[in-house]
């Protein structure tokens, strides 16, 4: 699920997507400085888990650990 950063009036159309190994961990972190969570936790289909959060500054932040490597046979990429 993208974001845009202009439909949720953040300051800046960055997006960090950061791998992690302990991501429950960083989770519950993130909940307890107080950061927004905009997508909780979830398994994407392309394999990875993955959550979302707004920092104080307006930067999208995707944390997120593999869990199943994708098959190349059920997915296709869409060329625009």
């Amino acid at each position: 699920m993208g974001l845009s950063p202009y439909a949720s009036n953040t300051k800046t159309p960055v997006k960090i997507y950061v791998y992690c190994d302990d991501l429950d961990s960083r989770y519950q972190k993130a909940m307890d400085y107080g950061l927004q969570i905009v997508a909780p936790l979830s398994l994407q289909f392309w394999g990875d888990r993955v959550f979302r959060v707004l920092d104080p500054e307006g930067y999208l932040w995707e944390f997120a650990t593999t869990v199943a490597e994708r098959n190349s046979d059920r997915f296709q990429p869409t060329f625009y």
